[in-house]
């Protein structure tokens, strides 16, 4: 309840509220009590005209049939801890050996992130290369046989 009510306080101090899709506007509005024309939506998406498919490059795999990839800012709220914790149990529970991942990004979290793969014994499996430049993203994106998407639950 007081994160809702400082939400609505939040949202009544602004002159203008910015969302990042259709479904946080509805939240601004409904929640928030402002009023739509009040709330404009600004897309964070990357600009697509930039970014072309390109033919998948085995080596990017390191030798397994299946790359996985996480592309995103590595904070606490991220998840990525529980990606890494995923990625443990799917090697020690259920056997498989199938897969190098690879995480993308920078943040807060990214140096415990690269300890917590240590701890996990996942530094033969996971790859963490920081901020890379738009072609080499093109290539793991194009390789990727699954993108991990760890969002985890949040009270908002």
């Amino acid at each position: 309840r007081a994160v809702c009510a400082l939400e609505r306080l939040t949202y009544r101090a602004a002159d203008v509220v910015l969302a990042t899709n259709e479904s946080y506007r509805d939240v601004a509005v409904r929640r928030g009590g402002r009023r739509p024309e009040d709330v404009f939506v600004v897309r964070s998406a990357p600009d697509i005209d930039r970014f072309h498919p390109v033919p998948p490059e085995p080596e990017l795999k390191r030798g397994k049939p299946h790359l996985l990839c996480y592309l995103g800012v590595m904070g606490p709220q991220d998840g990525v801890d529980y990606a890494l914790r995923a990625l443990a149990k799917l090697r020690d529970e259920l056997g498989r050996t199938d897969w190098h991942a690879v995480f993308v990004g920078a943040g807060d979290t990214f140096d415990a992130m690269v300890e917590l793969s240590r701890q996990l014994g996942l530094s033969e499996q996971v790859q963490f290369t920081g901020r890379i430049p738009d072609d080499d993203l093109v290539r793991y994106l194009s390789t990727a046989d699954v993108c991990l998407s760890p969002d985890p639950h949040n009270p908002l």
